[in-house]
């Protein structure tokens, strides 16, 4: 993934620029809020691979689980920063059709411009296309990628528009499209970030029917202090306890229990506490195999 992410920001940086003098050069704001855009990401992806390349780190002294939170707060940080540039661009956009402000646009090249921002994007967006699904780092990345590349479309439908019919005003109105566009993506980013943040269950996660699941288990009479969480962007942990009727059927509940929310919940990763009315009976936790502590 670190060749993904190097030819990714080294092709969105080329791009940044050339919009950036592009759209102050012809003097369309859409463009230069696609390349605001841009430059957010370049930020949010480098973010996203120090995160991906820290996540990947052994676990080691306090840090038992490695340091997969890592890729916990990037895309946090990564939202802020474009919830910001869209802000300043939005403000700008809604001061030019408030005050009247018209500029001279050349059209083509705006349209040359933007036509340029999809193919790289959409490339970059491409590069991603393999690994999006098993991080929401990875996810990130890519959702605003094909964004900036749906984006371009935009201007470059604005910058015809407008040499069409000469009304330069539909350059603002792009731009007011291109933020709340981007904001609406950014937004389901930045609270699925913070929900894993805060160690909510996964939205995939039913805990009910995990719950039905395991009471369902003859011998199971109660399932309480059911947890599921992720550590970091992709793996996800679930333990809680099972009381128990009998003592002497134990070991079985526990071999049913971790197998049913490996293979029927896609949870490899479980840790599993039997009690009794004698109290504690064993502890049983599994990760890719059954594998119990006694």
């Amino acid at each position: 993934m670190s060749g993904v992410f190097a030819w990714s920001i080294g092709l969105n940086l080329l791009l940044v620029a050339v919009q950036t003098w592009a759209g102050w050069r012809y003097g369309s704001l859409a463009l230069l809020s696609d390349a605001g855009h841009n430059a957010g990401d370049v930020a949010g992806l480098l973010l996203a691979w120090v995160a991906w390349s820290v996540s990947h780190w052994k676990p080691s002294g306090r840090f038992t689980y490695g340091m997969k939170g890592a890729s916990t707060y990037a895309p946090i940080f990564q939202s802020v920063l474009i919830l910001f540039a869209m802000g300043m661009i939005a403000w700008e956009a809604i001061g030019r059709l408030s005050g009247g402000v018209a500029m001279h646009l050349e059209s083509t090249m705006t349209m040359a411009f933007a036509a340029l921002g999809i193919l790289i994007n959409g490339g970059s967006a491409w590069l991603f296309l393999k690994n999006q699904g098993s991080d929401l780092n990875l996810k990130g990345a890519y959702l605003h990628l094909m964004a900036d590349a749906l984006v371009s479309v935009g201007v470059l439908v604005s910058a015809a528009v407008i040499a069409w019919t000469g009304w330069v005003w539909v350059d603002s109105v792009v731009s007011l499209g291109v933020c709340i566009w981007v904001l609406k993506s950014t937004w389901g980013l930045l609270s699925s970030s913070v929900r894993l943040a805060l160690q909510a269950a996964p939205d995939e996660v039913d805990l009910d029917e995990i719950e039905r699941a395991l009471l369902a288990i003859e011998g199971v009479s109660e399932v309480h202090d059911l947890h599921v969480w992720n550590v970091g962007s992709a793996h996800t942990v679930l333990s809680c306890h099972l009381s128990i009727s009998s003592p002497g059927s134990w070991e079985e509940i526990l071999s049913q229990a971790t197998h049913l929310v490996r293979e029927d919940f896609g949870l490899d990763h479980s840790t599993i506490q039997i009690e009794t009315g004698e109290g504690v009976q064993d502890q049983g936790q599994s990760e890719v195999g059954l594998n119990r502590k006694r």
